[in-house]
C-alpha cells in the first residue's frame, strides 16, 4: 500500500493521487485542460470532499448497501439496526487522534454546480475551484466528533473500535 506524502492537503499541494481515484479524478481534470487548450471546451472542475446531508424536503434519498458513511454509520450504531462502529485512526496529530473531515452539505455543494453552470454559459474561463468548507468554517471536524454529539444527544454510548492508520512519508 502507497502512503501520502503528506496528511493534509492545502492550496498548492502537489497533485501526486495514490490511489486509482484519485489517479482518475486528476486524468480527467488534465483531459478538460487538454480539451480546452485545442478545442476551446470550458469547464469547472469542482473539488470537495465528504458531501452530507439530506434534502430538506425529503424528496432526494440515497441508498448505500452497505452503507460505508461515517454520519449514517453513526444513526445506525445509535438506534440499533449495527452493534458498535469502527473508526480508522487513532494516532492523528489531533485533539482525540482521529483524522479530520471537512464535510459540505448536499444542498451548497448543488448550488456551486449551478453557479459553475451559469459562470460557463456567461461565456467564462474554465476552472479549478476548490470548495473549501474546512479553511472557511467552523465545519472542519474530528471522525470521532460525529460519534460524540449523537451520545450527547441521544444519552448514550456507542461502541467504537479505532484501527491504526496509513501513516504519512
Amino acid at each position: 500500500m502507497v502512503s501520502p506524502r503528506v496528511c493534509q492537503l492545502v492550496k498548492g499541494s502537489l497533485n501526486s493521487p495514490i490511489n486509482p481515484y484519485g489517479r482518475t479524478k486528476l486524468m480527467m481534470e488534465n483531459i478538460l485542460d487538454d480539451l480546452d487548450h485545442a478545442n476551446g471546451l470550458k469547464s469547472v472542475c469542482l473539488r470537495y470532499f465528504k458531501a452530507a446531508g439530506a434534502n430538506p424536503e425529503g424528496e432526494l434519498d440515497k441508498d448505500h448497501d452497505p452503507e460505508t458513511h461515517l454520519i449514517p454509520l453513526v444513526l445506525y450504531a445509535a438506534l440499533g439496526p449495527i452493534k458498535g462502529l469502527t473508526v480508522f485512526g487513532k494516532d492523528y496529530p489531533t485533539e482525540d487522534g482521529t483524522c479530520m473531515r471537512d464535510y459540505i452539505h448536499i444542498n451548497e455543494l448543488a448550488q456551486a454546480h449551478s453557479l459553475a453552470l451559469l459562470h460557463l454559459m456567461d461565456g467564462g474561463i474554465s476552472k479549478k475551484i476548490t470548495l473549501e468548507t474546512a479553511m472557511a468554517t467552523p465545519y472542519w471536524t474530528s471522525s470521532k466528533l460525529p460519534v460524540r454529539l449523537m451520545e450527547r444527544i441521544l444519552s448514550t454510548h456507542l461502541q467504537i473500535e479505532g484501527l491504526e492508520i496509513q501513516r504519512c512519508l
